[in-house]
């Protein structure tokens, strides 16, 4: 199966919305759910799109955002559009003010950045998700060009703060609603999914529980199809669970010797 033809067979609908006239009707995204967690593994937006994915957010009422692009463009078409503002106090209004998404608070870690965001919504057609402004947490990777050998001092830590958030994010659900995580890659394969499977890894092992790479990697290539379509995705995912591993407490080998191991396989 082509990577083209993957993406058009797994792109979401969106129901649930009543739409404006110029919405998409679909966004380039999976749903995709593992160990009773929801996720949407989605493409980069675009200057055309972007407001479709923040339609997707609010109806979702999606709390936590993930971008693994390591550039933006607002003129290049082939890199992934900046769809939030970067600067703490910038405001992005998109269509009249119908979605403003301002950026609140932003820290800068070892290889990516965490931006707290808060999205109002002035557009009355739109459904209530709690109130008309919610809070989203985006956290941006930017030191992973695609289908490369990252590096796992920083991935790895990076995986294991983003999981700390949605923890709390669960934690803080008063109705049993959990929402889906955002992770958003150029293509929607290979890195996202990556940290997807990665999320539930790292989560496994904060629970000391058990924890099958291979299976998580299969169900994740069944909901998502072309996940994995490169030797690279599997073995950075591999050397990856060992880095989480090391990060819960749960190896005592020396990982840096696994991890050079997997980058001579390939």
């Amino acid at each position: 199966m082509s990577i083209q033809l993957a993406l058009e067979l797994t792109r979401t609908f969106k129901t649930r919305i009543q739409a404006r006239k110029g919405d998409g009707d679909y966004v380039p995204a999976t749903y995709a759910c593992c160990e009773r967690d929801d996720y949407i593994i989605i493409q980069a937006p675009t200057k055309e799109n972007y407001r479709d994915f923040w339609r997707m957010v609010w109806r979702d009422g999606c709390k936590i955002c993930v971008s693994l692009s390591e550039k933006l463009s607002a003129s290049d078409s082939n890199l992934c559009y900046p769809y939030w503002p970067m600067k703490e106090g910038e405001k992005m209004a998109i269509e009249d003010n119908r979605f403003v998404i301002e950026c609140k608070k932003r820290v800068d870690f070892k290889g990516y950045a965490v931006y707290d965001l808060s999205v109002a919504s002035t557009d009355p057609t739109l459904e209530n998700v709690a109130s008309r402004v919610s809070q989203v947490t985006l956290m941006h990777f930017d030191a992973w060009p695609s289908d490369t050998w990252p590096d796992f001092d920083l991935l790895g830590p990076f995986i294991h703060a983003l999981t700390k958030k949605e923890i709390q994010i669960m934690r803080k659900s008063l109705d049993n609603y959990i929402p889906p995580v955002i992770i958003q890659s150029y293509d929607g394969l290979g890195r996202a999914p990556i940290v997807w499977v990665s999320m539930i890894l790292m989560k496994d092992i904060e629970r000391k529980e058990c924890f099958d790479v291979e299976d998580l990697a299969k169900k994740c290539a069944r909901a998502r199809p072309g996940a994995f379509h490169k030797k690279i995705h599997f073995c950075v995912l591999f050397a990856l669970a060992f880095r989480l591993s090391s990060l819960g407490g749960w190896t005592a080998l020396e990982v840096s010797v696994l991890i050079h191991a997997g980058k001579v396989f390939l």
